[in-house]
């Protein structure tokens, strides 16, 4: 099962119930919300991957990341220490943009900074969960799991707008700073 039908079929659908409930969100504003942080998440793990280094980073990452997570969604979109991980995998993907990729999940989904921020931080460990029954399921190596990433980041919405943001020196080219994520991805874990 690859990626995009993971989230579509086990988080996105689940998730989003559950965080209008615990947010006091209408059903298509928490929708909405969800679906701008997961492709705000996919979109930062899509700059990390562009280098062998950071997709070695992401793989030995999803160690920790087995999908286990994805056995019970609606427990893990209430748990505060999901949201603690969330917290420290955003810190890992978006490094010192992350108040700005809230503020733009915020903006584009209608919700507050501060619901937007638990959304992101639910949502995290959640992906990551993603791509490791993808890993699992599909026997993938760092290279199978770039390509995944790759596959399932948008390239253009608010995929791109997390894209362009990560992209520090503006001139269109991700390498320099995927390097530095790749880098420093996941390995504070």
């Amino acid at each position: 099962m690859d990626l995009q039908s993971i989230l579509k079929e086990q988080v996105l659908s689940q998730v989003a119930g559950q965080i209008a409930k615990k947010e006091g969100l209408d059903n298509s504003q928490a929708q909405s919300a969800v679906t701008s942080a997961a492709e705000a998440i996919l979109g930062g793990l899509g700059s990390n991957v562009k280098t062998k280094k950071g997709a070695e980073s992401l793989d030995k990452a999803l160690g920790k990341h087995d999908g286990s997570i994805l056995n019970d969604v609606i427990g893990a979109a209430t748990s505060a220490a999901v949201q603690k991980d969330g917290t420290k995998i955003l810190g890992h993907i978006f490094g010192d943009k992350g108040a700005d990729v809230t503020g733009q999940v915020a903006k584009q989904s209608g919700v507050s900074e501060s619901t937007a921020a638990s959304i992101l931080s639910t949502l995290a460990p959640m992906i990551l969960g993603g791509l490791g029954t993808a890993k699992k399921d599909g026997g993938l190596d760092s290279g199978g799991i770039a390509d995944e990433v790759t596959k399932s980041a948008p390239s253009s919405g608010m995929g791109g707008i997390i894209m362009s943001m990560l992209d520090k020196n503006h001139n269109g080219s991700l390498v320099d700073e995927a390097i530095e994520f790749g880098t420093n991805f996941f390995k504070k874990k």
